[in-house]
């Protein structure tokens, strides 16, 4: 709050109308919330072709890992029904994902879902016969992570970890203007002019982080005390 000095000590006029004013302001500024991208999605039994009314071999259709349960070509990696696995990021470096686009329009380079399938899958394996579900264009900066080779082959862990990506940073500012007028010796009126919101800055939050939905990437919510600029104008009277 900065008491401005201009026609402070003015008689008459100007320093009744001009003078004594008081300017305050509030300004905020932080980077934006971690965000912890993973794969909302359910897991996958691989399939093979059809060949017309049957399979290729006779599993079922299935694709069978050495262990004889069916390859996972989707997301609960570690098949324990839990929906938030973390995937591979496939991308060049941390720093570049990010599009420098509104976060409306999704904060990363590549804001699609990910897609089915896996580093190393056997050549037999249909997407398109295992799962309607599939999307046909398919994240290029997270993957499916592939098949361990030794332990419990059916079950894999991604290799991203937790929070290492950011949301859009967040820029407020509040401004007022103040003064008090002494119409006698025991009533006075204050006009208030504040400013909500100064420079009406956009603060987008609420990230999707599910790489399995049609929003992954995309800011959900405005925040802050105004989404938009509000101006108001006041008087007070005390007596």
């Amino acid at each position: 709050t900065y008491e401005l000095p201009f026609l402070k000590s003015e008689k008459g006029f100007l320093g009744h109308a001009l003078g004594g004013w008081s300017l305050g302001t509030f300004f905020q500024f932080y980077g934006g919330h971690p965000i912890d991208v993973y794969d909302g999605a359910a897991h996958v039994r691989a399939k093979e072709a059809f060949n017309g009314t049957t399979c290729l071999t006779a599993s079922g259709c299935l694709v069978l890992d050495p262990n004889g349960i069916a390859y996972n070509i989707g997301g609960d990696y570690n098949l324990d029904g839990v929906l938030n696995d973390h995937p591979v990021f496939t991308g060049s470096s941390i720093s570049s994902v990010y599009s420098g686009k509104s976060p409306a329009d999704g904060i990363f380079t590549d804001n699609n879902r990910i897609g089915c399938g896996f580093s190393g899958m056997p050549a037999n394996i249909s997407i398109s016969a295992s799962s309607g579900t599939c999307t046909s264009t398919p994240n290029t900066l997270f993957a499916n992570p592939g098949y361990p080779t030794s332990g419990l082959l059916y079950q894999r862990y991604g290799t991203l970890a937790r929070d290492v990506f950011h949301g859009p940073k967040f820029i407020g500012q509040d401004l007022g203007l103040k003064k008090t007028f002494k119409l006698t010796e025991s009533m006075n009126l204050r006009f208030s002019a504040d400013a909500q919101n100064l420079w009406n800055h956009a603060n987008f939050d609420c990230v999707n982080s599910n790489l399995n939905s049609g929003t992954f990437g995309q800011a959900q919510c405005l925040v802050g005390a105004a989404a938009s600029r509000i101006m108001s104008l006041s008087l007070r009277l005390a007596f």
